[in-house]
């Protein structure tokens, strides 16, 4: 039986100290500085105008396009290469790349399925991200948030932006 590599105990200590080191800045930053903003944002954000778009634009386009967006750009950052190599190859995990537990290597067609499925996950977040511009503007544009943004002026909420 053909197995790929392991990682020693110090190799995994280390990304794991490394990851740890990364995502919970990352999460803190996320938790208490950004949600926080967005949630105030968001209860004005037909107040804002930002020349060629509003708020109310940027929220929505944001959340109908932006997040299904980068979270596609996200995956293939993270996987896209690694996943290249298996395809290429046709062998998972490819070569050179070490595991966690002990794991056989997968040849052929049957190697393919992480690749394809991958790509089927980024396709249709890229769909999604494309019908999230009709869906945005289809919110943007309707009368109700017109007359909003319109008549921020006389609103009590937007009078101390």
């Amino acid at each position: 039986m053909n197995t790929a590599p392991e990682y020693t105990k110090r190799e995994r200590i280390t990304l794991f100290i490394t990851y740890f080191s990364i995502g919970l800045p990352v999460l803190a930053l996320f938790k208490y500085w950004f949600l926080p903003r967005m949630e105030t944002f968001g209860e004005a954000a037909h107040c804002y105008d930002f020349g060629w778009f509003n708020g109310v634009q940027l929220m929505f386009y944001g959340v109908f396009v932006g997040i299904p967006l980068s979270l596609a750009i996200m995956l293939l950052v993270l996987e896209g290469k690694r996943l290249i190599l298996v395809y290429k190859h046709k062998q998972t995990p490819p070569p050179g790349y070490k595991v966690f537990k002990p794991t056989e290597y997968t040849y052929g067609n049957k190697a393919l399925f992480q690749p394809v499925l991958f790509s089927i996950v980024c396709v249709s977040l890229l769909v999604l991200s494309m019908h999230g511009i009709g869906s945005a503007k289809e919110i943007t544009d309707s009368p109700r948030t017109i007359t909003l943004v319109t008549n921020k002026a006389s609103l009590p909420e937007c009078n101390g932006l």
